[in-house]
């Protein structure tokens, strides 16, 4: 995926990167199928090896099947609030307009 760089600075800064991450979860539709009015939350945002920003984020939710949508009609699902996780690895610009690359490394859903 790639997002549009919000300053028009060549530099990776990490905001600009916690922004890109974000926008890449929100419109990521492991992020679009959860049942809840929770919002996307940023934990923490650093710099790895070279230009790269990695980027935790996560979203509770009440329920673990709230995780999936909603809950299959005629199932019962326990009322544990869970939580979804993404890590997504912003790479630095090939130019001062080009878009952000932006990769979700990983998911992963547990109790909140």
């Amino acid at each position: 995926m790639m997002v549009a760089p919000a300053s028009g600075s060549h530099r990776l800064t990490v905001g600009d990167a916690r922004d890109a991450a974000r926008q890449a979860v929100l419109s990521d539709s492991t992020y679009r199928i959860i049942d809840s009015t929770e919002p996307l939350h940023a934990r923490h945002c650093w710099r790895s090896a070279g230009r790269v920003v990695h980027c935790s984020l996560f979203r509770r939710a009440p329920t673990p099947c709230a995780l999936k949508g909603e809950a299959p009609a005629g199932t019962l699902c326990a009322q544990v609030l869970a939580s979804r996780t993404w890590l997504v690895e912003v790479g630095p610009r090939g130019t001062a307009r080009a878009p952000l690359p932006v990769r979700i490394l990983r998911v992963v859903d547990g109790p909140a």
